[in-house]
């Protein structure tokens, strides 16, 4: 992905639908998860830097660095997609 490329993800909470109990669906915002490619910004993580924002649009309490050595330490896991989750159909 080339410097600037942005990803974002809305974290939700979800629950069972009362009136089709089988079927899953959105409860409200957990989290905001935002991902920005610079390579030169975020050398240690690949190039990638990562934020989490709460419902309201705020930071959470945790270090930013250590929020952001989390979210890459799961991103390693697709390396081989550039350290990215979502693909493309």
């Amino acid at each position: 992905y080339p410097d600037g490329a942005v990803f974002a993800k809305t974290g939700i909470h979800t629950g069972v639908d009362p009136q089709f109990i089988s079927s899953v669906v959105p409860k409200g915002i957990r989290r905001y998860q935002l991902m920005v490619r610079n390579k030169k910004a975020y050398a240690s993580t690949n190039g990638w830097g990562y934020a989490l924002f709460d419902p309201e649009g705020k930071t959470f309490n945790e270090d930013p660095k250590i929020t952001q050595d989390a979210c890459y330490a799961c991103h390693t896991i697709v390396e081989n997609r550039g350290d990215v989750f979502s693909q493309h159909f």
